[in-house]
């Protein structure tokens, strides 16, 4: 990893930290002040992780989606980015951001035990397809990442209460919906792209690879607890329990299959084939 990166990654792994503490401080004690340093040290952090995929990005040429590493930061920081990025009045971050922060926290934690070697994108693997498969599968998985934080703080603040400063239940409960439609729609993209590449590298749309299979099974899944919600009425409760216990499908189409099992045919596992820098 070039020293640049590296300090920046330090950088955000310490402001990340200090803004999930902060944050949880803030929840437990009630107290808003600490709550709001927690978002802006994570929101300090998210600028540090920014610059360090920018820096991965210039050494290696390319958009950083070729190892577990880069794929893992890339999906940490999206998550982030996704839980700030929302219009004001959902109040996404004080919805679902120590939530989010402290997914990003353990992705990033993750990605580092993995090889940090910075790799060039291979050939068998350029294609404009390829982004437009990464970019909304991140934003996908964040989404669904969020629409899970969201459900969470509605059952904790259903059963609990929680401070008055926090959003009501029902605006929880419209977060969770929005996130885990935009996901879902975000899913679809995501599997129709991966198809088309599909078929340009493997010869065929479909092979029924086991991230592929299990994305599917994600996709399907939220798509259920859509049309649940919209047929049937499905609210509160009952829905934030399946927002929580869906989102463990993405974690399995991930780490449980891309990452633990070595059989898949994806780019997250693709082998190092040339080092394009080391650390200065």
């Amino acid at each position: 990893m070039p020293r640049v990166e590296a300090v920046l990654v330090v950088a955000t792994f310490a402001l990340y930290a200090a803004g999930f503490a902060l944050s949880l401080a803030g929840l437990i004690s009630g107290r808003e002040g600490a709550y709001r340093a927690g978002r802006w040290a994570a929101l300090g952090g998210l600028g540090a992780h920014t610059l360090a995929i920018a820096a991965r990005t210039v050494v290696s040429g390319h958009f950083p989606v070729v190892t577990p590493y880069e794929n893992a930061s890339v999906g940490a920081w999206s998550i982030v980015l996704l839980a700030f990025l929302a219009p004001r009045r959902l109040a996404v971050y004080r919805t679902a951001g120590t939530g989010a922060i402290a997914l990003a926290l353990l992705i990033l934690g993750w990605s580092v035990t993995e090889d940090l070697t910075v790799t060039p994108l291979v050939a068998s693997v350029r294609s404009a397809w390829l982004y437009v498969h990464v970019l909304f599968a991140f934003l996908a998985y964040a989404a669904f990442s969020v629409a899970s934080g969201a459900a969470l703080a509605y059952l904790v603040r259903a059963r609990r209460g929680g401070p008055d400063w926090l959003p009501p239940l029902e605006q929880l409960d419209r977060v969770a919906y929005l996130y885990v439609v935009f996901g879902f729609i975000t899913c679809a993209v995501m599997i129709g792209a991966g198809a088309i590449w599909a078929k340009d590298l493997w010869g065929s749309y479909w092979s029924w690879d086991p991230v592929e299979t299990w994305n599917l099974v994600a996709w399907l899944a939220y798509g259920i607890l859509i049309h649940l919600r919209v047929t049937y009425g499905w609210r509160d409760a009952r829905f934030a329990w399946f927002a929580v216990l869906a989102v463990l499908l993405v974690v399995v189409a991930y780490f449980g299959v891309g990452v633990v099992l070595k059989g898949t045919q994806h780019v997250f596992t693709v082998p190092t084939v040339a080092t394009v820098a080391t650390t200065r």
